[in-house]
C-alpha cells in the first residue's frame, strides 16, 4: 500500500465536517459486562496427547531399555568391524546386592507411598488453583 500525502488532510476534513460519533448509552457497561463474562468462563486444558498414550510410550521405552541392558544380546547391525567393536564394547557391570527383606519392604512401601502422595497432592492442587 502506498502512502498518498493528501490522505491525512482528507481524513481531517471529513472528521471536522461530519464530527465524531458518540457511543450509545450503556456502551461502557456492555463492554465491561462482556469482559467479566469472558473472564468467568473457565478455560479447559486439553493436552494434544492423552496421558494414557504418554504412559504407554514411556513404559514401552522403559521395557526396551531394560531388555537391552539385562539381556546379553550382542548387536550386529552393521558390517563395519570398528563400529561393532565400539557398540559391543560397552559391558554392563553385573553386581549383586543383597539386602534384608525388611529393608527391601521398607524401600518398596516408601516408594509406593511417595507416588500416591504425588498424585494426591497433584489432584488437590489442580482442584484448588485451577
Amino acid at each position: 500500500m502506498e502512502y498518498k500525502p493528501g490522505i491525512d488532510d482528507l481524513i481531517k476534513n471529513i472528521t471536522l465536517e461530519e464530527g465524531l460519533q458518540k457511543p450509545s448509552d450503556g456502551f461502557t457497561n456492555k463492554v465491561m459486562s462482556a469482559i467479566l463474562e469472558a473472564d468467568s468462563k473457565a478455560a479447559v486444558y486439553k493436552p494434544l496427547i492423552p496421558k494414557y498414550i504418554l504412559a504407554g510410550i514411556a513404559s514401552f521405552l522403559f521395557l526396551v531399555i531394560m531388555f537391552a541392558f539385562m539381556s546379553g544380546y550382542r548387536l550386529q547391525a552393521t558390517k563395519i568391524a570398528w563400529l561393532d567393536k565400539i557398540v559391543n564394547g560397552f559391558k554392563m557391570p553385573h553386581f549383586s546386592l543383597s539386602l534384608p527383606e525388611e529393608i527391601s519392604y521398607i524401600v518398596a512401601s516408601t516408594l509406593v507411598m511417595g507416588l500416591i502422595q504425588v498424585f494426591v497432592i497433584g489432584a488437590l492442587y489442580k482442584r484448588m488453583y485451577r
